[in-house]
């Protein structure tokens, strides 16, 4: 989330003002693929990403292409923005899985992500399953207004069969920083069902495919929410998400290294991270 410094002289579709907040999404098509050649921007085969392919916009002032930001409208917090990119990432999740009214969703991972998603599912009138190991974060899809949720060292298998009748998830999401071995998401799966496996690609994992293959299941993979900006946006203005129940830690600027470094130590722990929110105004 930034200001803009001066007013933008450019023709677009938005008038951009000075003072005016302002998101500014984390990828750039690399615009030399077949699929930015044919236009088809959101399909780029090397889309790159701020902070590892370039300059990230962790400082005070920087320069960016004004077709990379948008408007921020008043009924959005500052906080709530830094979400637009996650809840992007569900809506792309849901449009890649193709995801029918009434489906049951199973999601692997009560973190952001994992919360988000559900929220978007049950605003479209989908029936989301969460499954976590961590008691506080269920408490939190529940306090979201999501009604099955499984602890993962229970019987998820058995519980899944439960609230679906037999029938198994006919969607799974698997979320990587969820810990829980991905095994998990082929044994509630259903006959053909889809999974797309999202989240942090930092993340190992080892996993027989055995069942994923009886199963003839449809595995695929999401990594970002790139095209989906604006409909996140009126997502967020239409409160179609409650922020309120995430979990994140407000950083002062000047205590970024320190943070940092603590979160690199609680990840190679195997430790549960938040996501943070850094302050650049508070120091």
């Amino acid at each position: 989330v930034g200001v803009i410094s001066e007013d933008v002289q450019e023709n677009l579709s938005y008038k951009f003002a000075k003072a005016m907040r302002v998101y500014i999404t984390p990828y750039r098509p690399c615009d030399e693929c077949v699929f930015c050649k044919k236009g088809s921007k959101n399909m780029c085969a090397d889309l790159k990403i701020a902070g590892e392919d370039y300059d990230g916009y962790l400082t005070e002032f920087c320069a960016v292409n004004a077709r990379e930001v948008y408007p921020i409208p008043d009924g959005i917090s500052d906080n709530d923005a830094l979400f637009i990119e996650t809840v992007s990432l569900a809506l792309t999740i849901i449009d890649r899985m193709n995801i029918q009214k009434g489906e049951h969703v199973a999601i692997i991972g009560a973190n952001n992500l994992g919360l988000i998603l559900a929220q978007l599912l049950r605003y479209y009138q989908n029936i989301p399953i969460v499954i976590d190991n961590n008691p506080e974060r269920l408490a939190a899809a529940t306090a979201c207004g999501i009604y099955y949720t499984v602890a993962s060292e229970k019987d998820a298998q058995k519980e899944v069969s439960n609230i679906t009748g037999g029938r198994m998830a006919s969607q799974v999401v698997y979320i990587q920083e969820s810990r829980i071995p991905l095994k998990t998401a082929f044994l509630i799966a259903g006959f053909n069902a889809n999974v797309a496996i999202t989240g942090s690609t930092n993340v190992s994992s080892a996993v027989s495919f055995a069942p994923a293959i009886k199963k003839e299941l449809k595995i695929q993979f999401v990594n970002t929410g790139y095209g989906n900006v604006m409909a996140s946006i009126n997502l967020i203005v239409n409160k179609a998400v409650d922020f309120s129940k995430l979990f994140y830690t407000e950083v002062k600027f000047n205590d970024c290294g320190t943070y940092f470094d603590e979160t690199m130590k609680k990840d190679m722990e195997g430790l549960d991270i938040s996501d943070a929110i850094v302050k650049m105004n508070d120091v």
